[in-house]
């Protein structure tokens, strides 16, 4: 008979391990990272959760540790200190740092649930019967009023029990949704913060904030707390058509961190280059909705290589203030370093550039910020405009984005065909010319030397595309302002624009995604396949109607079955469909592999 000898840790050891899994627990319940592209952010999220239980059913020990060292909140997941709370994990009393969840859209506070089976055979059965009592619209009613009234006793601190899947806001044309949300009323959220704000050691407020499609004044409704007043962190932070500097300035006092800056249809310069200036040194995503129109070189001015060249009052005032705080600085670091001659130098030089800058300010004269905006950018997402080769080159370059991780851009694809194929292929074919100021700014008409600068950027882009070490995902989707959404081009394609399209994509040394989105060209995932086998995720979507879908299915699908390297392809049809009273996009998964 063998014997098992159990060797049990010392307890100051088993303690050291927990601490450990406990700071790799909080560190993840801070995250705010709104991409999938790497990791999903509610399946993480259930990852951390299972991770909690299985430490806390270990023992008592462990429970009481894992307990004590668990100090970042998620969505008020923990009790109030008044309550018993000897078998909560999370512990009011020990929270430094609390996560809450806002969409702007729907105007509310919301945690996530699980979508389980059980939820949804409730919701058909309840549909079942208001159709057979003919009872719909006193039904719908009473429904409202139900939640309304639970909204109203999120108090009663019930959240956490079986009753919160009574209050669940589904939307039924969703039917793959893996969460539901739960709505949590603005008064809980203040009544909890209060609470906390008590225990002297809550700190900091993450507000995970999404569709941020106007201002972001719920957070002024928020208790005011050192939490809520100086060390908020927000997801997102838009810039729009009704931003002012005055706005700006108010939030700069309570927001300490902000993830991402969406930029929608905000034509002013230097309100962009000051909420940079501000968050810079936290910002992960430059997010771009729309902007039509483009009358500064932006990503050249963040990057601190283009010229501001338009003025706005409120900027000229608010700089003139930072224009006497820098010289005084600067003054005091010279008389403080009098006797470092290579210290005064350098300070001399900066004090002589940031005044040249500040002179231009003043006398409206064209300046370049002088510094890179974009260093700690690791995610660009960028729609609604014709992107530049200039523009992209910038984005691209290692020296400017050296963080970049994943890049999602808009360009004409009939454009990019065009000069991509060869001469022969373009009489061959008749493949039309687009133009469009996509890639090269022709608003100005044709001139002989086009083909010639495209060839040149094309050379550029693949040289800085090739010795990029840190793009691991790339999205590219068709827009042009002449012709739309819709592609053109529906024919064959030329053999010469999939192989280069194909080659400059397969040529990224550490890509392991790829997304197209509205080419109706299947050969250069097939290109893509062949030429690189450590690209293993991707994506395509085509406009329905565009082409037949079907055909397009059993080419990406043949693909899969020739590339066993491939572990995921998602291929879905966008079509117009009525929402809200407006016609829309539509986004139809037509396969997923592997299945989910």
């Amino acid at each position: 008979m063998t014997t098992i000898n159990t060797i049990i840790l010392p307890l100051y050891v088993q303690k050291f391990i927990i601490k450990l899994l406990c700071r790799h627990i909080n560190n993840n319940n801070k995250l705010i990272e709104p991409l999938d592209v790497f990791i999903d952010y509610r399946d993480n999220e259930d990852e951390i959760k299972r991770l909690i239980i299985t430490i806390a059913l270990v023992s008592k020990d462990w429970f009481k540790s894992l307990s004590n060292y668990l100090n970042v909140a998620v969505d008020f997941n923990f009790l109030e200190k008044e309550k018993d709370n000897q078998f909560t994990i999370f512990k009011e009393e020990n929270i430094k740092i609390l996560k809450i969840h806002y969409d702007h859209e729907k105007k509310y506070f919301y945690k996530m649930i699980p979508r389980i089976k059980k939820n949804i055979e409730e919701i058909e059965n309840n549909n079942n019967n208001n159709n057979n009592n003919n009872n719909n619209n006193n039904n719908n009613n009473n429904n409202n009023n139900n939640n309304k009234n639970e909204g109203n006793n999120e108090n009663n601190n019930n959240e956490n029990n079986n009753n919160e899947n009574n209050n669940i806001l589904l939307d039924n044309e969703e039917e793959n949704k893996k969460y539901i949300e739960k709505e949590i009323s603005l008064n809980f959220v203040n009544k909890r913060l209060e609470n906390l704000s008590k225990n002297g050691i809550f700190k900091k407020l993450i507000f995970r904030n999404i569709n941020t499609h106007q201002n972001i004044e719920i957070i002024d409704q928020l208790f005011e707390c050192e939490a809520t007043e100086e060390g908020l962190q927000v997801l997102e932070f838009e810039l729009n058509e009704d931003t002012t500097m005055e706005r700006i300035n108010h939030y700069k006092k309570k927001i300490k961190k902000v993830f991402s800056v969406i930029i929608n249809e905000c034509l002013n310069e230097e309100l962009i280059v000051d909420v940079f200036k501000n968050w810079s040194e936290d910002l992960n995503q430059f997010y771009i909705i729309s902007c039509s129109i483009t009358p500064f070189p932006i990503f050249q001015i963040l990057a601190g290589i283009g010229e501001i060249t338009s003025f706005t009052s409120d900027f000229l005032n608010d700089s003139s203030n930072s224009i006497n705080n820098n010289n005084n600085i600067n003054n005091n670091n010279n008389n403080n370093n009098n006797n470092n001659n290579n210290n005064n130098n350098n300070n001399n030089n900066n004090n002589n550039n940031n005044n040249n800058n500040n002179n231009n300010i003043i006398n409206n004269k064209p300046y370049k910020t002088g510094r890179n905006y974009l260093s700690n950018i690791q995610f660009f997402e960028i729609y609604g405009m014709e992107i530049t080769f200039e523009e992209l080159e910038v984005l691209i370059t290692p020296t400017i984005t050296p963080k970049l991780r994943y890049l999602s851009i808009n360009i004409c694809f009939d454009k990019l065909m065009y000069f991509l194929a060869t001469e022969q292929e373009r009489v061959k074919l008749n493949i039309p010319r687009c133009n469009c100021c996509s890639l090269l700014n022709e608003q100005f008409g044709y001139d002989p030397q086009d083909q010639k600068d495209f060839d040149t950027h094309w050379a550029i882009i693949s040289n800085l595309l090739k010795n990029n070490k840190t793009l691991k995902a790339l999205d590219l989707g068709h827009e042009c302002t002449d012709a739309g959404e819709l592609m053109s081009w529906t024919d064959t394609f030329p053999t010469s624009f999939v192989e280069r399209v194909g080659g400059l994509v397969s040529s990224i040394p550490n890509l392991s995604r790829f997304i197209m989105m509205g080419a109706n060209c299947p050969q250069i995932f097939h290109e893509i396949a062949k030429q690189n086998k450590s690209i293993i995720h991707f994506e395509s979507g085509i406009l329905s109607g565009l082409t037949d879908h079907s055909n397009y299915a059993l080419s990406l699908e043949t693909l899969i079955e020739n590339n066993p390297h491939i572990e995921s392809f998602n291929f879905s049809k966008f079509c117009f469909a009525l929402e809200n009273g407006a016609y829309a996009y539509k986004k139809i998964s037509v396969f997923n592999f592997p299945k989910k």
